[in-house]
C-alpha cells in the first residue's frame, strides 16, 4: 500500500500543484481585500505544501 501510495503522490505532483495554483487564484479573484498573504497561508496550510 505505501509504495503505491508513493507512486500516486509522485505522479500526480504536478497536477496536485496545479489544483492549488488553481485554489490561490480563485481566492485572490473572489476576495475584495485581496488578502493574499491570508490567502498563501491558507493554501499552504491547508494542502501541506511549502511553495
Amino acid at each position: 500500500a505505501s509504495k503505491t501510495l508513493d507512486w500516486l503522490f509522485a505522479c500526480s505532483k504536478d497536477s496536485i500543484n496545479e489544483l492549488i495554483n488553481m485554489k490561490k487564484m480563485s481566492y485572490y479573484n473572489s476576495n475584495s481585500n485581496n488578502n493574499s498573504t491570508f490567502a498563501e497561508k491558507h493554501c499552504r496550510d491547508g494542502f501541506g505544501t511549502s511553495s
